[in-house]
């Protein structure tokens, strides 16, 4: 019995291990991102491996299950903040780590009509991380004064020009 619940224990604790990431503040976030956007929640959907929409709410992510969340967002009337892109889509869907526990309902609850600032990465507008990459409006002070050190260090010495 012992080794039975030994074993369980392992196994719960290899689980929640998987779902963990290491930590990356703000800095780091936004040293990263190749685009910082605001923009309103105004759709979650699911879909299954095969892409298929997954419309049960109790649907869940997560190690072992191959639904993927995706945050259907709109650009609001002050959306761009930074963008290394040509154009900037005005809507824009952006997956969420499949490996985090969650429903499609709890998603929705949480996020659906909500406004944040996004920080993403490349072409396909991606999360520049898997967390930390929505963040709060009033956080909008602070990500302008970190993108701003960002584009001082990335400028060339005077004189070298």
């Amino acid at each position: 019995m012992k080794i039975l619940i030994g074993f369980a224990a392992l196994l719960l604790a290899v689980e929640a291990q998987a779902t963990q990431i290491p930590f990356r503040d703000l800095t780091n976030l936004v040293s990263d991102a190749d685009h910082i956007l605001i923009a309103t929640v105004e759709e979650v959907d699911m879909v299954d491996a095969k892409g298929n929409q997954v419309t049960n709410e109790t649907a869940r992510t997560g190690p072992g299950s191959e639904n993927l969340l995706r945050l259907h967002v709109t650009l609001t009337s002050k959306g761009f903040i930074a963008s290394s892109a040509d154009k900037v889509p005005e809507t824009i869907v952006i997956p969420l780590w499949q490996r985090w526990h969650d429903t499609l309902a709890n998603r929705k609850k949480e996020v659906q009509g909500k406004t944040f600032i996004f920080l993403l990465k490349g072409n396909d507008f991606a999360p520049v991380y898997h967390g930390g990459f929505m963040r709060e409006p009033s956080e909008r002070a602070n990500i302008e004064r970190l993108l701003k050190e960002k584009k001082a260090q990335n400028q060339p010495p005077e004189g070298t020009r």
